[in-house]
């Protein structure tokens, strides 16, 4: 931070005193501080209950900042991120028309910033999902403590595959097949490092050394079946046996086996918008381990194909709607393309 730029720290309420401390060392800099907190009980009590007319409507003083501010550092992190997933596709997508706006001001600018992700992982969360967040605490310290120069040197040898590679056929335990087909050049190996150029040009993410590679899907390369017993969490709550048929890159029909009514409007959600297949993402990280849901994405030999919104992931399709299915119980096979029968085994699924 440099002295007379404006620093906007933007997070929730139960994040006061992180943020405070941010401001307070931002104007040990020279710099100037703007904070906005959201309450979670109050923003889902609105998300419920605001007409959708309002939902829409940016914050006139987010925007501001999204306008003035030279820095960003957004405090990510609900107490429980499933309290939001839970609620009414409709709703939240009024409401993220909104964030995307309040987004695209700032894009446009010539600001930088860092996301950072917290608060996601709590005892009370753990408890409701049934997994140990002292074990979870320890593979991330353990997986975010391997150098990046390792990471790369791991994914290199994929990295120049999947480089390479027209396209891949993935293989789950439950005998379906996915074929894609990938964007020449395209690939991505996040091993931990910032790209100082895409800071500059607003970029507003940052992340933790990760190990993951990311490869783009063409917009209509994406042909079969996709079926996984899980379980995977949808709409704040556990979901089992997702199957999932694209055509021509599109989701042309989903289904789960079991799983509450959130969990289904996801899914419905996602086949009503025909939301296309966008990235696949394969761990590569060796100190990570699959734990059921978290903490997944980079454990080596696990694989990710996330539908709909990927700009998280250095994508530029847009959407409201944005589902990862993370597994372990799927292969991974290149080959010339989504035609092929048979390639190269790059992936394994684990017994």
């Amino acid at each position: 931070m440099n002295r007379g730029e404006i620093v906007w720290i933007d997070g929730w309420s139960h994040r006061r005193a992180l943020a405070m401390a941010l401001a307070k060392a931002t104007r040990r800099t020279g710099a100037r501080a703007e904070i906005t907190l959201t309450n979670e009980a109050e923003l889902l009590h609105r998300l419920r209950h605001a007409p959708l007319k309002e939902l829409r409507r940016a914050s006139p003083e987010a925007l501001r900042l999204a306008r003035s501010a030279d820095v960003c550092l957004e405090l990510g992190g609900p107490h429980d991120g499933g309290s939001f997933a839970a609620l009414p596709g409709e709703r939240l997508s009024a409401y993220l028309q909104a964030e995307e706006r309040i987004e695209a001001t700032w894009r446009g600018g010539e600001g930088r910033g860092a996301y950072l992700q917290l608060g996601l992982d709590t005892a009370p969360r753990a408890a409701r999902y049934g997994y140990s967040l002292q074990r979870w605490r320890r593979q991330l310290v353990r997986g975010v403590g391997v150098p990046p120069e390792t990471l790369e040197q791991l994914g290199s040898e994929l990295f120049q595959q999947l480089s390479r590679a027209p396209g891949a056929a993935l293989r789950s335990a439950e005998k379906s097949v996915l074929r894609l087909s990938f964007e020449a050049g395209s690939s991505r190996l996040d091993a931990g490092r910032i790209d100082p150029a895409a800071m500059g040009r607003g970029q507003r993410y940052a992340y933790l050394p990760a190990g993951l590679l990311s490869v783009r899907t063409k917009p209509a390369g994406t042909e079969g079946r996709l079926s996984l017993s899980g379980p995977f969490i949808l709409g704040g709550a556990w979901a089992y046996g997702i199957v999932l048929e694209v055509r021509r890159g599109r989701v042309a029909s989903a289904r789960i086996e079991e799983g509450r009514a959130a969990a289904r409007s996801v899914l419905q959600t996602l086949a009503a918008r025909r939301e296309r297949a966008s990235i696949l993402h394969l761990g590569i990280n060796p100190q990570l381990r699959p734990m059921g849901y978290f903490g997944d994405r980079a454990a080596e030999g696990t694989l990710t194909i996330t539908f709909g919104d990927d700009r998280l992931f250095g994508g530029t399709y847009a959407s409201p709607v944005a589902l990862d299915l993370c597994t372990s119980a799927c292969s991974l096979e290149l080959g010339p393309g989504p035609e092929e029968e048979s390639g190269r085994l790059v992936i394994r699924r684990r017994a």
